[in-house]
């Protein structure tokens, strides 16, 4: 089931990287840098009021999505969810419609009016698929995740060439394309949930105190993944913010796509699992999920640091190109350690519903973010919104990681460790004897040499036990696990 599940949602992590990185290609050209700039801090404020006010509900949505199926109350969980997400969603919108009333004229009011059009829209639609992932409706899920991905990517392409709406371009697509799927995806729902049972106040209260903390928690992680941004836009204003969020977009997302494709897949697993109080299971399930980013996030995040130059001549435009590039490598390390503390360690709170514990872990990380930020920015320029990030990570790693392993038994395979990092090893030294010509020869070169010198030497080293995986992966189409809507 592992495999099946992991070979399943390979598409989706494919098109999630078309999608990312044909963004930064397209808008770093057809966007000034100061425009980037605001679609930039637009997106970051976006993301913060999302988290803040709705999160909470498209956790709870998956946490007892499960739960209500098997005890035969999925339309009243389904309504309760709607419900909450209607008024979170209303709530963000005003907030990011006040931001664009105090931006004033200029690139960043459109930016933050159709980011408020987003915030109506998108929510819905999460949460949808949050309810389809947790109880395996993977194929619909799957299907609808790459249509967002591609149609809000060449949607928000378009408009950004023809329609003069600058920073505001994107929002409206991605607005309109997850409205037309959340419509798509809720409207057969109508009847049922008018029909099921109103939400208890007691279901939505254990809703709020599962929810909020995971909201707190990943408000945390936002302060430590684009809370520089608002930073660096102080001290050095939105051109900067253009070159940072192109660097980090590219490092970030190359290895933070691997870290969602495994959470996707397998955390459903894990949950049901400890449901059923099969820890046994969760421990194969956690080794399987642990091996399975040690062996393909850390060579990610170890070629992308190496080829740093030519994927920013490849992907950034030339405005913001050199800044970019400098940071790429830096942002590699620093999304490695935050994948496995977001997607990975965080599974034993989740799995123990103490989301508030979690979120508590997180305080120290974040204000050391900030204090580091506030210090280094102003001395160090984007350098130092750079090691603040990196150090900032590396301590969530640590903290989550110890304290997760008292609260679940997740598995840690350290020996595979360290055969990945000796195969990864093994391909640094390949990548950096390689010549260098540049763009995109000197990608596929070193992306190509690396990718076979990295598989065979994972292969000879049973790194993450891949020949064990490589003699069970689906001899057949890989089908998903419920098809149904």
């Amino acid at each position: 089931m592992t495999s099946r599940r992991l070979f399943l949602f390979l598409p989706v992590t494919a098109t999630g990287a078309v999608a990312s990185f044909g963004a930064v290609y397209a808008f770093t050209r057809l966007m000034t840098p100061e425009t980037y700039g605001w679609y930039a801090l637009a997106y970051a404020l976006m993301s913060f009021v999302h988290t803040g006010v709705i999160t909470w509900a498209e956790a709870a949505a998956y946490r007892f999505a499960g739960d209500a199926e098997q005890e035969g109350k999925a339309e009243s969980h389904a309504r309760a969810v709607f419900g909450l997400v209607a008024r979170g969603a209303a709530a963000a919108a005003l907030v990011a419609l006040a931001a664009a009333a105090i931006a004033g004229d200029g690139e960043a009011r459109p930016a933050f009016a159709f980011a408020a059009l987003v915030l109506v829209t998108l929510p819905f639609f999460n949460a949808l698929q949050e309810i389809r992932k947790a109880t395996f409706r993977s194929a619909r899920y799957a299907v609808d995740r790459m249509a967002l991905d591609l149609g809000g990517l060449a949607l928000g392409v378009w408009l950004v060439w023809t329609s003069g709406l600058g920073a505001g371009a994107p929002f409206l697509a991605m607005a309109l394309v997850a409205g037309a799927l959340a419509v798509a995806g809720w409207a057969p729902l109508g009847r049922a949930m008018q029909q099921a049972t109103p939400p208890t106040r007691e279901q939505l209260n254990r809703y709020a105190a599962f929810g909020w903390p995971v909201t707190l928690a990943l408000v945390f992680n936002l302060v430590l993944t684009v809370g520089d941004r608002f930073m660096i836009a102080f001290f050095l204003g939105p051109e900067a913010v253009g070159a940072y969020a192109a660097g980090y977009g590219v490092a970030d997302r190359s290895i933070a796509i691997i870290f969602a494709w495994g959470a996707t897949a397998m955390s459903p697993v894990l949950l049901a699992a400890w449901r059923e109080s099969d820890l046994v299971g969760l421990r194969a399930a956690s080794r399987d999920y642990a091996r399975t980013l040690l062996v393909a996030a850390t060579p990610a995040a170890v070629g992308v640091a190496l080829v740093a130059r030519p994927v920013g001549e490849v992907l950034v435009g030339e405005a913001l190109r050199t800044d970019a590039v400098a940071i790429i490598p830096w942002i590699a390390a620093a999304a490695w350690f935050g994948g496995f503390a977001l997607h990975y360690f965080s599974e034993a709170f989740q799995l123990n519903e103490r989301t508030r514990e979690r979120a508590l872990w997180l305080i120290g990380p974040t204000v050391l973010n900030l204090g580091l930020n506030a210090a280094l920015i102003p001395a160090y320029g984007l350098s130092g919104a750079v090691a603040a990030t990196v150090a900032s990570y590396a301590a969530a790693f640590a903290a989550l990681g110890w304290r997760s392993s008292r609260l679940a038994p997740l598995a840690w395979p350290l020996a595979d460790a360290a055969k990945v990092a000796a195969a990864c090893g093994v391909m640094a030294l390949v990548i950096v004897a390689l010549p260098s010509p540049g763009g995109w020869p000197e990608l596929l070169l070193k992306a190509g040499a690396g990718a076979a010198v990295y598989g065979a030497a994972a292969l000879a080293l049973d790194a993450g036990g891949v020949r064990q995986w490589l003699r069970r992966r689906p001899a057949g189409p890989v089908v998903a696990d419920d098809a149904r809507a």
